[in-house]
């Protein structure tokens, strides 16, 4: 059973973009993050992650996984969408870089437009230090083996670096997304006068090695274990990985 939470995102005062300055407890330097989000790209002093994502609502699951790679993907009939989830290793030293790529796909072969929802899969779903900011997906590390019957029952790890953080753009409202034919290219629609807002790639990656402690002064690079990547969208798709710390 998956718990799902609704939380839309909120009214930025009386515009329709806004920057956003996020404010987290300010913790020592160890690594790089790169977010790579769509095509923009933006680097932060902090924890070394480097991450992508993906929308889907999911009611079937696969997956495969080799000695290197693992990779795993959920289907919707209900919108059309196909929320892929990879790693680009399964197994890794204490210390390596682990990357995750999202992407969220139309499966149909003609325009799709999906309106917004907020039942994500799992609480803490991000694509980067702001929060899934734009993106209808979110991805969480977590420690330990988990499932889709009880990964909320886990906990996300901090891989973003604490600290000052000046975020992109944000909509005030989204009403929904309208993505081309057998794509991951999509028109975001919302708080804009006509037409939309803008097109997006939904898909992010993102690289990480450690995380940062509840204090936030800090940093761990993985120990030896099993770790769980959740990849989840606004409406209930999900996605799940692991890989190992030897």
């Amino acid at each position: 059973m998956i718990a799902r939470y609704s939380a839309g995102r909120p009214a930025l005062a009386t515009a329709a973009w806004a920057a956003v300055l996020v404010v987290v407890a300010l913790a020592g330097v160890a690594s790089v993050l790169v977010i790579e989000d769509g095509g923009a790209a933006s680097q932060h002093s902090g924890t070394s992650v480097s991450l992508s994502m993906s929308t889907t609502s999911s009611t079937s699951m696969t997956s495969t996984t080799s000695a290197s790679v693992s990779s795993t993907s959920a289907t919707s009939a209900a919108n059309g969408l196909q929320l892929s989830l990879s790693l680009n290793a399964s197994g890794v030293s204490a210390g390596q870089w682990v990357t995750a790529t999202v992407v969220e796909t139309n499966t149909l072969t003609t325009p799709n437009n999906v309106s917004a929802a907020a039942e994500w899969p799992l609480a803490n779903l991000a694509a980067g230090p702001c929060g899934h900011m734009n993106e209808p997906v979110g991805i969480a590390v977590l420690s330990g083996n988990y499932d889709a019957g009880n990964i909320s029952s886990g906990s996300a790890l901090q891989v973003y670096q604490p600290g000052l953080t000046m975020c992109p753009m944000i909509l005030s409202v989204i009403n929904g997304y309208l993505f081309q034919p057998s794509s991951d290219n999509a028109s975001v629609l919302g708080s804009c006068q006509s037409g939309p807002c803008f097109n997006e790639t939904i898909s992010a990656r993102v690289s990480a090695n450690g995380y940062w402690t509840e204090t936030g002064n800090t940093f761990t690079n993985f120990p030896a274990g099993v770790y769980t990547v959740v990849a989840g969208d606004e409406w209930g798709g999900v996605a799940i990985v692991h890989f190992t710390v030897k």
